[in-house]
Formats: C-alpha cells, structure tokens, sequence
C-alpha cells in the first residue's frame, strides 16, 4: 500500500494564485513538488511538516483534515511554504487550521533565497490573521520563526539531545541509572530489533493499547489500528520502528519519526514487565544510536503535554527547549466548547448520582 502523490488535487489546486495578503507578500498553494523541495531543503524541518504527514492525517481522518498549504513570497528574495492542514467539525460547520495534524511542530520551509528576521513578524502575522481558528505548535528548531512567534501563546517545552560529537559523547551523557539499565538488559537478553513487519507494527499496536490502559484517564493519545498500517506504508528513512523483546516477548516500543537533521521519539509503549529489565532504556539507546548512524543533529523526546515528569528524558541527557503553543478561537466556538463541556459534567454528575442511589438500593 502507498500514499498518493497528492491529497486529492479538488481539496486545493497547486500552483492558482489567490489574493496578496499584503502589498509585498503574494500567496498561492505550492505544488506537491514544491512542498516536497522546501520540507527537504528546510534545515529545520521536522517530519510532521512534511507532505506525507499531512496526507497520512487526510487518509485517517477520512478527509476530516485536509491539506491546505499556502506558498507565500516576497517578489525574487525569498518563497516559503506554510503546512497548514484544515480539521473540519461535525457537520463540517466549522474548520481549525492546524501546524501541524495532532499538535506537532508546525512552522514555515525554505522553497528559495533566505528568508530575513525581520520578514519573519510578518509570516506570523498572517498566519494568525488568516485563521480564525488555529493551533500552532512552534518548531523550536527554528531559530528565527521562535523570535517572531506569538508572545500570545501557551508556554510549553520539549526535551531535546543533541547528538553532536558522536555515539561515544552522546552515550556519556546518560546517567548512570540509564546505562546501568542498558547494560542489565543486554545481561538478561533483552534484544533491540528494526521493526518492519506487519507483524512488528501489530505487535507494537498491542503494546500501544497495553499502555493506554496502565496510563488510564492520563493517556495523552489513542490511536486505531489504521494509523500504524498507513506509517507503515510510509518511507522506512521517514519512519522508524523499535521493538525490545526477551525470549520471544515483545516488551517495549518505539516510534520515530525522522527528518534529514531531526529525529523525534513520536511515540513510545511497554507494558510493566520491561521495566525491571531495562527494555525502556535499550529501546531508545538503540534508537539513539541509530539517529546518530544517520547523522542527525537532534534526537527529539516530543513534548510531554504535562502528563509526565522529564526525569526519563533528563538522564538521558537531554535539554528543555521552547515548543510554546498558540491556540485561537472564535468567540463563538469558546462558548460552544464550554457548554459541551458543562452538558458532559452535568450528565455525569446525574450519571454517578443514579448509580450512588441503585448501590444505597442494593444495600
């Protein structure tokens, strides 16, 4: 199974020009080659900017989120590409911009010349000017799209290692616990294998749904089975998957997904048993080395959303950078939003009183 080469040419037309947003800024859809060039010239880019993740969002969500990229240029000095990507509501009553699907990074990819500091304020500015409703994630790669971004914004973090100075420098910025860990699990036989296998994808799925229900109310993502076909589909230098097993027992997992200069732990999975042994650590030692191996600058652990502590990340030897997040909304969607969420506690409200009487019944 493959990935079409574009998203559907009907949900946006390559190449047809629209209204200047301002008098020195012209605005267009790219082509998909031109997305494709921009995201593998861009030195920061993350996989999540890349044409494939957006399409990977639009075949899951049966083109619920659809692609809907901007090219945006200054006459001769300089052409970017925006990866927006439009989630619509129920009903398709209302839609959100998103950089990126599923709240990753999110920014803009060099096409030609240089883009200069000042100019980047006003990408900002359009940006939040042109969506009425948005969430946009900062890529904290970006050096100069973090200064022009939205002081607005929700703070948050990421935990990032930098994988300069090779395999040796990198290992020794674990901690002691860490790679006392790693060494426990080779000693016990843990083994690190390239997941490439349908079968390897299920088996991590089963991990995926095994840590779903440890982390209870917590879990920050649930995903169905579809998703990790559609990665699996995906080119294997764009998608990695880790699997830790002992004596035939898949253990732990991991799911990285790469740039040319990033490479980000999107999502990991064990169940309770890999913990004693130190298949966590040797999960993301061998991932670790491998983004080195493919000489990579960064081995990003993704934001945790606050549902964690970094401790993890931190002997690993990894640094906090800035990720923060801009969300924006229609008044009138706020006020939507929050009678839903007034209607759900009120229901479950009724629904745990209904059921405290029946048990006060039973007694």
């Amino acid at each position: 199974m493959s990935l079409p080469k574009t998203s559907g040419g009907e949900r946006y037309v390559p190449g047809r020009e629209l209204e200047p947003a301002s008098k020195a800024l012209r605005v267009r859809a790219p082509t998909a080659d031109e997305w494709d060039v921009a995201w593998s010239r861009s030195p920061h880019a993350t996989f999540f900017e890349s044409r494939l993740w957006a399409e990977l969002w639009f075949l899951y969500t049966a083109g619920r989120t659809e692609p809907a990229p901007k090219l945006i240029s200054l006459d001769d000095d300089w052409s970017i590409v925006v990866p927006l990507s439009r989630a619509r509501a129920a009903r398709r009553l209302h839609c959100t911009y998103l950089l990126t699907p599923a709240g990753n990074y999110g920014g803009w990819l060099n096409l030609s010349g240089h883009l200069q500091p000042r100019h980047a304020g006003q990408l900002a500015a359009w940006i939040t000017s042109s969506c009425e409703s948005l969430i946009w994630r900062a890529n904290p790669y970006d050096a100069i799209a973090m200064t022009a971004f939205p002081k607005t914004a929700r703070d948050d973090t990421t935990e990032s290692l930098s994988l300069d100075g090779g395999v040796d420098k990198v290992m020794d910025r674990w901690s002691r616990s860490h790679s006392e860990a790693v060494r426990r699990a080779l000693k016990l036989g843990v083994v690190v294998r390239r997941g490439r296998s349908w079968s390897d994808w299920r088996s991590y799925y089963r991990l995926h749904q095994r840590s779903r229900e440890r982390w209870g109310p917590q879990a920050k993502s649930h995903y169905e089975w579809r998703l990790f076909e559609l990665l699996a589909a995906l080119p294997s230098e764009n998608v990695q998957l880790w699997i830790a097993s002992r004596h035939g027992e898949d253990l732990a997992g991991l799911v990285c997904l790469c740039s040319t200069r990033c490479v980000v732990a999107w999502q990991s999975a064990a169940i309770p048993e890999a913990f004693p042994n130190g298949a966590a650590q040797a999960t993301y030692c061998v991932a670790v080395r491998g983004a080195v191996d493919a000489h990579a600058e960064w081995f990003d652990f993704s934001p945790s959303h606050g549902l964690h502590d970094v401790q993890f990340e931190r002997r690993c030897g990894s640094q906090s950078l800035p990720s923060p997040v801009k969300e924006m909304r229609p008044p009138w969607a706020k006020l939507a939003g929050d009678l839903k969420a007034s209607l759900s506690t009120l229901r479950d409200s009724i629904h745990s009183d209904e059921r405290g009487e029946q048990a006060v019944n039973e007694g």
